[in-house]
């Protein structure tokens, strides 16, 4: 995992369009993607690296938040169903509902119109996810998930596009993603 977000450091440090490299890949598989990695506008933050001069737009308190809401400026990157989730979560954080980070790194991901990178293999494997956790309680979706190794020469994409392949399982009714999106909604 060190070497892939080293070498990708190095690859997009100029390049403002990607904001994150993770080390998480929750299963998704495809057969037909041909390198290493691909640019999502999902953010998966079970292991990952970032830059100085992208974490300094983190804001914990949402900054710009009202403007985007009031301006619908989320229905240009998701459809309105998910648009309207995002926002219910944003707007509980915003209120001191949710104590996390995360959902607030990922709003500055989306604000600023930066992808995440994401391994097609997994290198992360979340051990910190059972009852006496801080943000995660109950049995981890993901334990059956194994790490994988990647070869010592990454193939690299020749071009940024978000893979909308991965949009299609993740709004799968059958997702755990979705299930704990869905559960931290009806709270």
């Amino acid at each position: 995992f060190f070497w892939f977000c080293e070498e990708l450091l190095e690859r997009y440090r100029r390049d403002m369009r990607v904001g994150q490299i993770s080390g998480f890949n929750y299963g998704y598989k495809n057969k037909d993607l041909n390198y290493d990695y691909f640019f999502s506008k999902y953010p998966m933050i079970w292991g990952w690296a970032t830059w100085k001069n992208r974490w300094e737009n983190y804001s914990l308190v949402l900054e710009n938040f009202e403007e985007i809401k009031n301006n619908k400026q989320f229905e240009l990157i998701f459809s309105k169903k998910e648009s309207d989730k995002r926002l219910k979560i944003f707007t509980q954080v915003k209120a001191g509902l949710i104590d996390t980070w995360d959902y607030q790194w990922s709003f500055t991901l989306y604000k600023n119109s930066q992808f995440t990178i994401i391994p097609r293999k997994n290198f992360i494997l979340n051990l910190g996810f059972d009852n006496d956790s801080t943000h995660t309680a109950g049995k981890n979706p993901y334990e059956k998930l194994k790490l994988e190794s990647l070869v010592s020469i990454i193939k690299h994409p020749n071009y940024i596009i978000q893979f909308k392949d991965l949009y299609k399982q993740l709004n799968n009714s059958k997702n755990i993603i979705k299930r704990i999106f869905n559960r931290v909604l009806n709270q």
